[in-house]
């Protein structure tokens, strides 16, 4: 009878170890799928306050676009308002849409970086309506 009542003690113990490790491990999964949201959420509203993109009105003339080309071959031609042009391929030229107030302004695109090589760029403008209207092509 002894014997019977330690076994049973054990089990006890054992099942409320059991339930303490299982409750630590699903509070430990909850944190580690409840941080990425909440750090997200954090940035999401950090960046509407206090964005860390530069402000795309106020970049010089090396960014600012003046034409942008599109030839047959898939090859983009970027001409900025200093005068100095460019060429990237369809797949290294993003288009991205900026409206909010450090977008760029209407009609006057941004050329940025991107890419470790310099290869590839990103062309910010102030709507989407106005990338079609602003690419032309040529023969």
């Amino acid at each position: 009878m002894l014997a019977n009542q330690v076994t049973h003690k054990h089990t006890r113990r054992d099942e409320a170890s059991r339930r303490s490790l299982l409750t630590l491990t699903a509070i430990g999964i909850g944190t580690l799928f409840s941080r990425p949201a909440q750090s997200h959420q954090a940035n999401a509203a950090h960046d509407t306050d206090t964005r860390s993109f530069i402000d795309l009105k106020k970049v010089g003339a090396q960014q600012q676009v003046r034409t942008l080309s599109y030839t047959p071959g898939g090859t983009y031609h970027v001409v900025t308002a200093d005068g100095h042009g460019a060429e990237f391929s369809e797949t290294d030229l993003r288009f991205k849409v900026d409206s909010t107030t450090l977008g760029p302004r209407r009609g006057q695109p941004v050329i940025l970086p991107a890419g470790q090589v310099g290869d590839r760029a990103l062309v910010f403008f102030a709507a989407p309506e106005e990338i079609s209207t602003f690419i032309t092509h040529q023969d």
